[in-house]
């Protein structure tokens, strides 16, 4: 089974994302901040990785391009709610920056299981 990691600094959207995965069959790890979702990243080595981009400290664009640099292979999902600026101008940021695809939030249950599945299926058959 897949493990997924999911950062997000919200603690609500965190736990609501984690159910949505773990009810969609996943194994799921997740961290409130890009320091310990790092940490966790290295240490725990997940298949896919869910980041919030707005955060405090470092924020989901920094963390995403630590992560491109520590293991390039692991796809990214970027999500956001926007901020001062719509989402779409900071997912579009994450993607040039390496995240695989990107979610604005609010997102529904069917789609994060449809982008994270179809994401770990392309995974599976690259690595056959």
């Amino acid at each position: 089974m897949p493990k997924l990691l999911v950062i997000d600094d919200d603690e609500q959207y965190r736990v609501m994302v984690r159910r949505m995965l773990e009810a969609g069959g996943h194994k799921v790890i997740d961290a409130s901040n890009a320091s310990t979702g790092y940490d966790l990243f290295v240490g725990e080595s997940p298949d896919l990785v869910i980041t919030d981009i707005l955060m405090p400290g470092t924020d989901g664009i920094e963390l995403i391009t630590r992560l491109r640099a520590e293991r390039p292979e692991v796809p990214i999902v970027a999500i956001s709610g926007g901020g001062k600026c719509p989402p779409d101008l900071y997912l579009t940021s994450s993607q040039y920056l390496g995240a695989t695809r990107t979610l604005p939030k609010p997102f529904r249950r069917a789609e994060l299981l449809s982008v994270v599945d179809e994401i770990l299926a392309h995974s599976a058959s690259e690595s056959d």
